[in-house]
């Protein structure tokens, strides 16, 4: 088999596993899910998250890319919320709150076959 063809499967197998959306599957992830919204419900008035997020592990932590809205000005405003848990989701490591929402991108891989 071909070697570009292997390197390129490969970095795009990375890609597509760099974040991965998640729906509380494990107690871990729950645990740091938990941690975000309670940092981010300490400031705000009229929390509401999106239970469905996105979440990228790397080594012993892992960040969170979460939706949600807030009263502001007596209607609902989309915010979003990032933050990093160490790996167990025990302890919250940092977090923010921005105005806006967080969209999916695709990742496009594009395979050229060398002709011989």
């Amino acid at each position: 088999m071909n070697k570009a063809i292997l390197i390129t499967a490969a970095v795009a197998v990375g890609v597509a596993s760099a974040s991965a959306q998640a729906g509380l599957s494990t107690p871990t992830e729950f645990r740091g899910y938990t941690a975000c919204i309670e940092a981010a419900s300490e400031d705000t008035k009229g929390l509401v998250a999106a239970r469905d997020y996105l979440i990228n592990k790397s080594g012993h932590t892992a960040q969170y890319f979460i939706n949600a809205t807030v009263w502001k000005n007596n209607q609902r405003e989309a915010v979003r919320i990032s933050c990093h848990t160490t790996g167990n989701g025990q302890r919250l490591v940092s977090s923010s709150l921005d105005t806006g929402r967080f969209t999916r991108s695709s990742a496009h891989v594009r395979v050229e076959v060398a002709q011989n």
